[in-house]
């Protein structure tokens, strides 16, 4: 009975152990337009935790008596791994800590249904000491958003209908909003800064739709580049792209555009999940900036999503 007991868990924990680590490493490469191209661009943002979630289930497969497949699994999600790793490193630009800090920008999906007493709010984002506050669903903003004047008096954006606004202490040169087909307005916004001593920088900003929303995603996608790859010049890119560094979009965007990734991403949703959630905000530089700060911003704010706060190294003037 304990031979026959066994045997059935292994035949039910193998496949498993089996199937964790190949949708992880082979989801970024499934076509979309088909129902496991559609189960690939779910899945494919979560492949560290497939990984992390597969090792329990191979050791217990050595311990029922599949050792040699339980091995062979081991090292392929290892060598899997490793390769995520390099391939990521091969599109992300480390954090550099000696560079001098130009310019603290923070971006943050605040969530339409924020409950978040307002005080509260209002004291973070100030205390942020962030130039410019970058906000996606800022419907919250509504009944502070007047509170916040004197800390950041150049703002553009509604709090009603557009999908994002931006705060800034610093003058915006020029504002551009665009709305990527047939979505809500202003879900991607491109400001113009010019800092005292510093290059003229364009700062972008956008919120995507998850990945496997097909007939809108490619309409938006093809916005993203367009506006990207029409600017000159130094560039920063924050946002919600509902999309993790190693998957279809991400790759995508860092290959077409010349975008760099920071070395170290940083977990953001869901927000409850802390340092296991999944990597879908990210700020993005090109032609110059550098990553000089990285970290999680507003943990307990009442967003599902963990805002993202970074200190800017820019280029000197021409």
């Amino acid at each position: 009975m304990r031979d026959q007991t066994r045997l059935v868990l292994l035949g039910v924990l193998a496949p498993i152990a089996i199937l964790g680590p190949a949708i992880a490493l082979t989801a970024q490469f499934f076509p979309d337009l088909t129902l496991i191209g559609t189960l690939a661009r779910i899945l494919e943002s979560a492949a560290p935790q497939l990984l992390l979630a597969a090792l329990p289930v191979i050791a217990a497969v050595a311990l029922l008596g599949g050792r040699l497949l339980a091995l062979v699994l081991l090292l392929g999600t290892l060598i899997g791994g490793a390769g995520l790793v390099v391939q990521h490193r091969a599109m992300s630009q480390p954090v550099d800590a000696t560079a001098r800090n130009d310019l603290t920008v923070l971006w943050y999906n605040m969530l339409w249904t924020n409950p978040t007493d307002p005080d509260r709010m209002v004291a973070a984002l100030i205390a942020s000491e962030a130039d410019v506050v970058l906000l996606a669903e800022p419907g919250y903003l509504r009944g502070i958003r007047h509170r916040l004047t004197e800390a950041f008096p150049y703002q553009t954006g509604c709090d009603t209908t557009c999908g994002i606004v931006a705060l800034s202490r610093i003058p915006v040169a020029k504002t551009v909003r665009i709305q990527p087909g047939p979505l809500q307005a202003d879900r991607i916004m491109v400001l113009e800064l010019d800092l005292p001593g510093r290059a003229p920088l364009t700062l972008a900003a956008m919120h995507l739709i998850k990945p496997w929303y097909y007939g809108i995603t490619e309409v938006e996608m093809d916005s993203v580049l367009t506006t990207i790859n029409g600017i000159d010049g130094p560039l920063i890119v924050a946002g919600d792209f509902n999309s993790a560094p190693w998957s279809q979009r991400m790759r995508w965007v860092a290959r077409s555009t010349g975008l760099a990734l920071p070395r170290r991403p940083i977990p953001t949703w869901p927000a409850a999940a802390g340092p296991l959630a999944v990597p879908l905000d990210h700020i993005l530089v090109r032609d110059g900036p550098v990553l000089r700060r990285l970290e999680p911003w507003g943990d307990g704010l009442g967003s599902d999503h963990r805002g993202l706060l970074a200190e800017i190294s820019l280029p000197a003037a021409p």
